[in-house]
C-alpha cells in the first residue's frame, strides 16, 4: 500500500520520516488518510485506502488488488471506446 500510494502521489507517505517518528506515525494510523468520498469515488484511491489500512482483516489480499487492478484497467479501455 505504501509503494502503492508513493507511485500514485510521487512522494512517499512518510515523508522523511525514519525511525520512531515513522513508527509514530504508523502507529496513529494516518497512512491512509481519509476515505475517499463523493458519488463516484476514484476507484484507485479506495483501493489504495484499503491497502494501508491498520486493521488486516480490511486490507485486500494480492489476487483482491490484482483483479481490482484489472477492473479499473477495463473500465478505462471501455470508457477509451
Amino acid at each position: 500500500g505504501i509503494v502503492a500510494r508513493e507511485l500514485l502521489e510521487g512522494a512517499h507517505p512518510l515523508g522523511a520520516s525514519k525511525g520512531k517518528s515513522a513508527v509514530a506515525q504508523i502507529l496513529a494510523d494516518t497512512l491512509a488518510g481519509p476515505p475517499p468520498t463523493g458519488k463516484s469515488p476514484d476507484p484507485l484511491a479506495l483501493l489504495f485506502h484499503r491497502m494501508l489500512s491498520m486493521e488486516p482483516k480490511r486490507r485486500p489480499s494480492a489476487l483482491e488488488v490484482a483483479d481490482e487492478l484489472q477492473r479499473v484497467q477495463i473500465r478505462a479501455a471501455l470508457a477509451d471506446r
